[in-house]
């Protein structure tokens, strides 16, 4: 899946291609297909999302936006938990995107930085 089509899914625009988009998530929201949204796409949708020149949404309503979308019936993320998680923290600080999945992955997995909000959230230095 790539991240126009839940852009345009989002926004509403272009009417056509909003339309196609809409189509596909009611074929997956009725169990006709399953379809997976690959992490790097979802960075690229918040991205655009956030960015004035994209949508330019704020935090909280990238949350909401997302956080509805991805827990529609027939749509996939690996992790689902932890993206929605990610969300959260994203909406709360000023933490980029990638940043806000390493805070959220902190509680399964050991995350190694220098970046003194990761250091802060509990990720371990280098030695």
């Amino acid at each position: 899946m790539d991240a126009n089509v839940i852009l345009r899914f989002l926004d509403g625009r272009p009417e056509g291609q909003a339309r196609a988009a809409e189509a596909l998530f009611e074929r997956a929201q009725l169990g006709e297909l399953r379809v997976q949204v690959h992490p790097a796409i979802l960075a690229e949708v918040v991205y655009v999302a956030a960015s004035p020149h994209g949508l330019g949404l704020a935090r909280t309503d990238i949350t909401r936006v997302l956080s509805q979308f991805l827990t529609m019936t027939g749509i996939e993320i690996d992790d689902l938990p932890g993206v929605l998680q990610a969300l959260q923290i994203y909406a709360g600080t000023t933490v980029d995107w990638v940043d806000a999945l390493l805070i959220a992955a902190l509680a399964q997995r050991r995350v190694f930085s220098f970046d003194r909000h990761l250091l802060a959230a509990g990720a371990a230095a280098p030695e």
